[in-house]
């Protein structure tokens, strides 16, 4: 990889033996150029270095690709299809009316969905980084959202393992001698005189397992086999994140075909049920007064991104391992429709055994369980008892969660340790713990001087600082296996999968076609992805930039003014939940002005620093603009001296 040194001045950047290709590129953003010198201003670095190409750094070793584009849409579906796809979409359709949930969520998979996986996909195969780096590369003062998506997710697995851990609390159990503890011992789960009384899957969800407080500021001190499973989860998601994608790869051909084969056995035993007809058909049937609201559609919409992994730097990681002549548009709606495949199987089955305990009951559909978080863990120990060899298939139902959660769970830590491990480790040498072209820490912004010192406490390899990173969420988790956990759960579920992913997704619309350019983007595709190429555009220009900000502000209103949070429903929260709620769903998203004024700040300080001895060496590649030397802060003779031996 050829390159050339400038000297960063206050008026531009001076190339001195620039190689032809560069001043082409630079006659593109408008820059002065002679035979051996030009000027390149300082707003232009940035364009310069994504005008032809964006290879990877001079000493980064060639990036490990997928072993063949069928595992990197595996590996996609395993992010995609998890745990919330069997516990959060039959919690909503039950919890909107069934079919009147099922209209806005496939406008918004058509409209939302498919256009912004095909952006993401199209960032990662062309950028080839991180999530964070292919946000830097789009604008360099807009990194903070790069960083608000991946510390957004990173906040989402936190209590995203601690369902798993209920998860793991169920799978051990149901190796109990004395058959399900769920049923009694015995079969007879669907008599009349058992279900006269409140549901034993119920009882046992509750008094057994979570063992709930009073409210959601009264902690109680953790759930001891809450707390032993949510670290057990942990250290799994660990041992698989640490790997390489290789190890992801392998992990998702075992996991990923396994929960269709069981979910269709449920489905299947389940319309065999005398009353499954009756649940089918409330799950097919609209209620269409819940149609005039905006929060079924904003909960639609997050149900879809949140399925997809939309707006979680999960999409663009995975994609940056493709090679770039893969075409990435048939891939990404595949993934959609497996996904949506999946959900709506859930449903089906989900409905249809809900279906068969209202008739038994005598009670309406609506009526038969509470809902919420605990839908999944009381619908499905029904499912088993009605099966031959109950604890066989409790065993396998629960592993399979098992398997969706931990392949989810992973590529849910991934874009952020990934992130960390490509800004504090040098590519290249991930065993010294520096930052590239850093001799001055002055002289770098604000979250680069805390990416080295973080990276001076971690000291270590990618490998360490990866695990370190699941220790953080570990530790920041815990609050989710307290016995306040499930109220939590229940706000943390609802404030971030349904605005954080949505504002992410919707500002990196925004980020393409005003800084990037959505055709710019489209033509580096493979020729085959540039067939609907026009849609695309127009999606990522106006369909969902309109459709997300219209629904973000009318539910906006709704949410803080007319229906808040936590009022009337089946439990109460204080007013100061709200708070929390929005600090988790629009806090990572701070980031971005933080870093953007930083990044001005920092800029303006080399600008008006007198002296030649505040000028830096740059080195520019066709990746990108780095420091490689910089004066000392004084001037003078000794200043000028070392940076003429330093040209």
């Amino acid at each position: 990889m050829k390159t050339f040194s400038c000297v960063a001045t206050p008026g531009g950047v001076h190339h001195k033996n620039a190689m032809p290709a560069a001043g082409q590129a630079c006659k593109k953003t408008g820059v002065r150029t002679s035979a051996q010198h030009f000027l390149v201003p300082i707003d232009s670095m940035a364009r310069l270095a994504l005008e032809d190409g964006a290879a990877a750094d001079e000493a980064a070793p060639p990036r490990r690709a997928w072993s063949s584009n069928s595992s990197f849409i595996l590996a996609s579906i395993g992010s995609a299809v998890g745990f919330g796809n069997i516990w959060r979409f039959p919690k909503l359709a039950h919890k909107y009316g069934g079919g009147a949930f099922l209209i806005p969520y496939s406008l918004a998979w058509v409209f939302c969905a498919v256009p912004v996986v095909v952006l993401e996909f199209s960032l990662g195969q062309r950028f080839q980084a991180s999530h964070v780096n292919i946000i830097r590369q789009l604008h360099p003062r807009a990194v903070g959202l790069g960083w608000a998506g991946v510390i957004g997710t990173f906040l989402l697995v936190q209590f995203y393992n601690a369902l798993l851990g209920i998860t793991l609390c169920y799978l051990i159990v149901s190796f109990s001698p004395n058959g399900l503890p769920w049923t009694n011992g015995s079969r007879q789960i669907f008599s009349n005189e058992t279900l006269a009384s409140q549901s034993l899957a119920h009882t046992f969800f509750v008094e057994t397992i979570v063992q709930p407080s009073g409210g959601v500021d009264d902690f109680g001190g953790l759930v001891p086999h809450l707390a032993a499973a949510y670290a057990a989860i942990w250290l799994i998601v660990a041992a698989s994140a640490s790997r390489s994608s290789a190890s992801i790869e392998l992990l998702n051909w075992i996991v990923t075909p396994i929960p269709f084969v069981v979910l269709t056995v449920f489905f299947f035993r389940g319309v065999t049920l005398e009353g499954a007809g009756t649940g089918i058909a409330a799950f097919l049937s609209p209620d269409y007064s819940h149609l005039w609201g905006t929060e079924v559609w904003m909960a639609a919409i997050g149900q879809i991104f949140f399925g997809v992994s939309a707006g979680l730097g999960t999409l663009t990681t995975y994609a940056s391992y493709t090679p770039k002549e893969t075409p990435i548009v048939r891939s990404a709606i595949i993934v959609c429709c497996a996904n949506s495949a999946y959900e709506i199987l859930c449903g089906f089955t989900v409905f249809a055994y809900l279906g068969h305990l209202s008739h038994v009951r005598g009670v309406p559909v609506d009526q038969v369980v509470v809902g919420g978080t605990s839908l999944a863990f009381e619908v499905f120990p029904v499912a088993f008892s009605s099966l031959p060899a109950p604890q066989l298939w409790s065993i396998l139902f629960f592993l399979m969660l098992l398997n969706l959660g931990i392949s989810s769970a992973v590529s849910m830590t991934s874009p952020l340790s990934m992130a960390l491990v490509e800004a504090c480790l040098p590519r290249g040498a991930p065993s010294r713990p520096a930052v590239r072209g850093s001799t001055s820490p002055h002289s770098l912004p604000l979250w680069r001087r805390g990416m080295e010192w973080m990276t001076r406490v971690l000291a270590g390899t990618s490998t360490r600082l990866t695990l370190s990173v699941h220790f953080f969420g570990f530790c920041g988790g815990l609050i989710y296996v307290t016995r306040a956990g499930l109220y939590w759960i229940d706000l943390s579920d609802h404030f971030v999968p349904l605005y954080l992913t949505v504002v992410v997704s919707l500002s990196e619309c925004l980020l393409v076609s005003l800084a990037y350019g959505e055709h710019r983007l489209l033509r580096e595709l493979a020729r085959a992805d540039q067939r609907w190429g026009r849609w695309w555009a127009i999606s990522w220009r106006y369909n969902v930039p309109c459709i997300l900000t219209l629904l973000m502000l009318a539910n906006s209103y709704s949410e803080y003014v007319t229906n808040p949070f936590g009022r009337g429903g089946d439990v109460t929260y204080p007013a100061w939940v709200l708070f929390i709620g929005t600090c988790l769903a629009f806090g990572p998203m701070l980031l971005l002005p933080i870093c953007y004024v930083d990044r001005v700040r920092n800029g303006c300080a080399q600008w008006l620093a007198g002296g030649v001895g505040n000028h830096g060496i740059t080195e520019v590649t066709p990746s990108g603009v780095s420091v490689v030397a910089h004066g000392g802060h004084g001037s003078g003779p000794e200043s000028d001296r070392e940076w003429q031996e330093a040209l």
